[in-house]
């Protein structure tokens, strides 16, 4: 497939240009207008419906149209070239040096097609003058009175200059339209995208980029809308202070929008989605993401080449398992201050069974250690008799023992079924997580989720940035209403690690992400002497206590190597 970027504006002779064509000293009356008003969409991608008010205290919203009729501007004088539009933000790190632009297309004269970048100045300061003091009865309704006419008179008075971009052909739809690129095919396209990006700073400069740049078309793949900077006279443009950030964060803003479905708000809300919400997108986006916004383009497309498994040799494993009840989580009763349960299990034909459980605490009772320690037993006998079993229908063994356990209990569950061909089918309930750990050719190490978090707060961040509680609230669990399991399958090679792990063994060290922890832990297991999987089994559960050892912790880890390796 062709990939292509455009840039600028097209000049008559269809060369892209990054300086407007109408003269310096043109007026907006020898400006021809284009028989049709821009259509502006905004730093979430959507655009509104012709006609449609912008939603009343949406700052990211135009206050003013094309159709709108400008006031005069202080002093009576009219805006310069006819233009009274406040300009959009665009949401992203960086956006320090006042300069915020957004794009938006419409058709221009004899089919060209246009967008528009605003470029938004200082605000002024605004002041505030009233001769008499309201009486008390009425002053709430006065002040809001005031305010509100206030504000309506400064957005008359500010306005931002406009540059017009003329694109030589159709843009593409965006990341996330139901016309543009399925979120499906994202980890097949993503390989031919990054290559272009690098070309496109490269041509254009740093800062050139927003959400709405990234565009995709079945028959001819990816395009890029690039926008130098208003007033930018030659290419490539020099680097500003946070230019680099802009581009990084709207490549990883217009992939999070498509996987997830709504555009993040920031930096923080995009890592969250791609942590929370792992297993339910593209495999290793959150490690992609988080290489983009530290690394760059280069260094995202180095990864996402190392996550595609090489040859197709089959596989032995050297499993392993380590837990440790968290020094302020036992309670002085050791047969039941542990609520993790764990085993490894052969099974018929060859194959490796990865069990982890993890008892929901409720009221102190022990339920939840007896309905962990229940589901791993049943799971145990199920697999160790049948060669051909799934491991959904694993869970809904341990379902079934759970009910018919002692108690009112509860527990997360994550079972890995690896074959010696080279593949593990995995299932999951709550937040107990699975992890893959891949050696990469320049000898790090990468790591990714492979399942999603079944808590309240997951559900309710997919739909709304602002949801902050909720983390511990498990939606989906064993002896639960919701007993859907999430399914996958990934490929295995020789060198992986594929880690199981309760909740306690995965606990975040500040805003330090565990994938990161758990790559480097990997790496120096490797290099030492003995086991890897071993080594990285006894690491993960210190990591938690020195952590504080809030919680227990329990690992389950599969050592993956050619089946000839001794």
């Amino acid at each position: 497939m062709r990939a292509r970027s455009w840039l600028g504006r097209s000049s008559k002779d269809g060369r892209p240009s990054a300086k407007p064509e109408t003269p310096d000293d043109a007026t907006a009356e020898d400006t021809p207008a284009a028989p049709e008003p821009p259509v502006e969409a905004d730093h979430d991608g959507n655009e509104p419906s012709p006609g449609a008010d912008p939603e009343p205290g949406d700052e990211r919203k135009s206050r003013g149209g094309p159709g709108d009729d400008p006031e005069p501007a202080e002093g009576g004088r009219e805006p310069r070239g006819g233009h009274s539009e406040e300009a959009k933000s665009v949401d992203g790190p960086g956006h320090d040096d006042g300069r915020e632009s957004e794009v938006a297309e419409a058709e221009g004269p004899e089919g060209e097609h246009i967008a528009q970048v605003t470029a938004d100045g200082p605000e002024e300061d605004p002041t505030f003058e009233t001769d008499e003091t309201p009486d008390v009865d009425d002053w709430l309704e006065e002040t809001v009175e005031e305010v509100f006419d206030h504000r309506e008179a400064l957005d008359d008075r500010l306005m931002g200059p406009m540059a017009t971009y003329r694109w030589p052909e159709a843009a593409f739809p965006v990341l996330g339209d139901p016309d543009g690129l399925p979120a499906g095919r994202l980890a097949a396209e993503l390989m031919e995208l990054w290559p272009l990006l690098e070309s496109a700073v490269e041509r254009t400069g740093p800062g050139c980029l927003v959400p709405e740049s990234l565009r995709w078309d079945e028959i001819a793949g990816w395009q890029l809308l690039c926008v130098p900077p208003y007033g930018a006279r030659k290419l490539p443009v020099a680097e500003t202070p946070g230019a680099v950030d802009r581009d990084r964060w709207a490549v990883v803003s217009a992939l999070v929008t498509l996987a997830v479905g709504r555009p993040p708000r920031d930096v923080a809300d995009a890592l969250a989605l791609t942590d929370l919400l792992a297993g339910d997108l593209t495999q290793g986006l959150d490690a992609i993401v988080r290489t983009v916004l530290s690394a760059g383009f280069a260094a995202a497309a180095a990864l996402q080449a190392g996550l595609e498994p090489t040859g197709g040799r089959r596989i032995g494993f050297w499993p392993t398992e380590a837990t440790l009840p968290g020094s302020r989580k036992v309670k002085g009763d050791p047969s039941m201050d542990n609520e993790d349960s764990a085993a490894v299990v052969r099974t018929p034909g060859g194959g490796l069974a990865l069990l982890l459980c993890d008892g929901v605490t409720g009221p102190g009772d022990g339920s939840g250690a007896r309905a962990s320690r229940a589901a791993v037993r049943a799971m145990r006998e199920f697999l160790e008799d049948d060669a051909n079993a799934a491991p959904d229908v694993a869970l809904g063994v341990a379902q079934r023992a759970v009910l018919g356990s002692a108690g009112a209990g509860a527990s997360t569950a994550v079972v890995a079924l690896l074959s010696p061909g080279g593949r593990a089918r995995l299932a999951s309930l709550g937040d107990s997580s699975a992890w893959l750990v891949r050696p990469l050719p320049d000898g790090g190490r990468a790591a990714w989720r492979l399942t999603p978090a079944h808590t309240e707060l997951a559900e309710r961040l997919a739909e709304d940035p602002a949801a902050r509680s909720g983390g511990s609230m498990l939606v989906r669990c064993l002896g639960g209403i919701d007993r859907t399991p999430f399914t996958c399958t990934v490929r295995l090679a020789p060198g992986d690690q594929l880690v199981l792990l309760s909740d306690g063994a995965a606990e975040q060290d500040g805003d330090t992400w565990f994938g990161d922890d758990l790559a480097e832990l990997a790496a120096a297991a490797a290099s030492g002497a003995g086991r890897p999987a071993a080594a990285l089994a006894a690491g993960l559960v210190m990591r938690s206590e020195l952590l504080g050892g809030r919680d227990n912790a329990t690992v389950v880890i599969a050592d993956i190597h050619a089946e000839d390796a001794s």
